[in-house]
């Protein structure tokens, strides 16, 4: 996760500034999608308590949690994320 990387860029004593223009070009939303897709095993998210779980799963990965929940809300009862 992001949050991740920069702590450990700052633990090498790289400075704030080169952190975040490196930060700045790292898109967050596709490992996101792989860990949320890794969790769901292909199937969409059927209740509130699922969905929640996976929360706190992305919030202690270091994930930012609006872009958690925005990419959730795409799997929620969706059938293109269900096996058939």
């Amino acid at each position: 996760s992001k949050k991740w990387i920069e702590m450990k860029l700052k633990q090498k004593g790289i400075k704030q500034e080169q952190i975040g223009k490196y930060m700045e070009s790292t898109d967050e939303e596709i490992p996101l999608r792989r860990e949320i897709e890794k969790k769901l095993k292909g199937e969409c998210i059927k209740t509130r308590d699922e969905k929640e779980k996976i929360m706190a799963y992305l919030y202690r990965k270091g994930y930012s949690v609006q872009v958690a929940k925005r990419i959730l809300e795409e799997y929620e009862n969706k059938p293109q994320y269900m096996n058939t």
